[in-house]
């Protein structure tokens, strides 16, 4: 079948483009990508090529090398490290173990709806891959442009793996791959929506529609499943505290903004952090808000350096030398340690920290303890 070109304009695909390059870069670069393809035949035969390879390269290459200039933005060292082999083969194990596909912790109904969340990512993998083989002789310009960007994808998973990220904290140090699998999935939904539709154009051809009531009924049990996974949960399964910025969080960080005669640095967990950011931005104010080698003087879980200071203070103990370590390596004299009470240990920890404190502020009836810290 000789390859033909999608009647589309190409302001609309290229607005979408842009639009999903303003929204996010991981998002926004394939989209772009696919704008450059589809936009082939608008140019001269002996450019197409070139603008082929320009388009393949700039996913496979200009987000590998974005995520490895952010990296050394935050080590100062061009350093690459080993894939982490070791870890996709440990996460590809717990995927596939029985006890993950066939949950069996709460009742029927739950164990259900968690086996179905289980199978989700093997399920769009099979029809992913049902949908290339029916397209194998497919020669369609939109099956091109698929082959060309998974191959983008795959050469950009190669280069990203090698970034050690070590500026991000350990346990979301692998989420830029995690979110290029993902989007490697989400690319070739298009072939899964072609598998689906021929497989059940052929199942309509054949003599099994006595079936067709229990086939609905399934898949609007799944599509029922799929919103109740969208939803916080509290189960055995899941455990979502559904935590979020409260008006005492946007509080705390105006009393501490108010109340500091000097620039400062607060240790406090990720709702508060964001109350100061909707509060203050990254703009300085009254006080600096990035402060000696460009440390933001709020903890920022992905990529801060004081965050794994305020997990210290929370999971290990609240001293003083701790919080000292952090003002030192930000260079200033005063810091902010903030507890929420809904914070696992939260009386031992408001006795600890308050033992070494210089001053202690509580709000809404000790919903949040400010302990200031001076002269450090």
């Amino acid at each position: 079948m000789a390859a033909t070109w999608p009647n589309k304009s190409p302001l609309l695909i290229w607005s979408s483009a842009l639009a999903s390059l303003a929204c996010h870069p991981l998002a926004g670069l394939p989209a772009i990508t696919i704008a450059l393809l589809s936009s082939l035949p608008q140019i001269r035969q002996h450019w197409q090529k070139i603008i082929k390879w320009l388009a393949v390269a700039l996913t496979a290459l200009v987000l590998p090398l974005s995520l490895w200039l952010t990296n050394w933005q935050h080590t100062k060292k061009w350093q690459l490290g080993k894939p982490p082999i070791n870890t996709f083969l440990a996460s590809l194990n717990h995927v596939f173990t029985f006890s993950h596909l066939w949950p069996n912790q709460e009742h029927w109904l739950l164990n259900l709806i968690y086996g179905w969340q289980a199978w989700q990512p093997i399920v769009a993998i099979i029809l992913i891959l049902t949908g290339w083989y029916l397209l194998r002789n497919n020669k369609t310009v939109w099956t091109s442009i698929l082959k060309s960007l998974n191959l983008s994808l795959i050469i950009a998973i190669i280069f990203t793996s090698l970034i050690p990220f070590d500026f991000v904290i350990d346990y979301e140090r692998y989420n830029y791959l995690a979110r290029f699998s993902w989007l490697a999935i989400i690319i070739n939904l298009p072939a899964a929506f072609m598998a689906f539709g021929l497989l059940a154009k052929k199942w309509l051809d054949s003599h099994y529609k006595k079936i067709i009531w229990p086939i609905i009924i399934a898949l609007t049990a799944l599509i029922i499943f799929s919103l109740y996974l969208t939803y916080p949960r509290d189960d055995r399964y899941s455990h979502a505290q559904g935590l979020s910025t409260s008006q005492t969080d946007f509080l705390a960080v105006q009393i501490i903004e108010n109340q500091a005669n000097d620039d400062y640095i607060v240790l406090a967990n990720q709702q508060v952090s964001a109350a100061a950011l909707a509060q203050y931005g990254f703009y300085t104010g009254k006080h600096q808000r990035y402060l000696q080698d460009d440390i933001f003087y709020y903890p920022i879980p992905t990529s801060g350096v004081l965050y794994p200071y305020y997990l210290k203070m929370v999971n290990d103990y609240p001293s003083r030398q701790t919080i000292a370590e952090a003002a030192k390596l930000a260079g200033v004299h005063q810091a902010y340690f903030v507890l929420n009470d809904y914070w696992y240990g939260f009386e031992k920890l408001a006795e600890e920290a308050a033992a070494e404190a210089d001053e202690i502020i509580k709000i809404a009836n000790g919903a949040i303890i400010i302990f200031v810290y001076k002269n450090l």
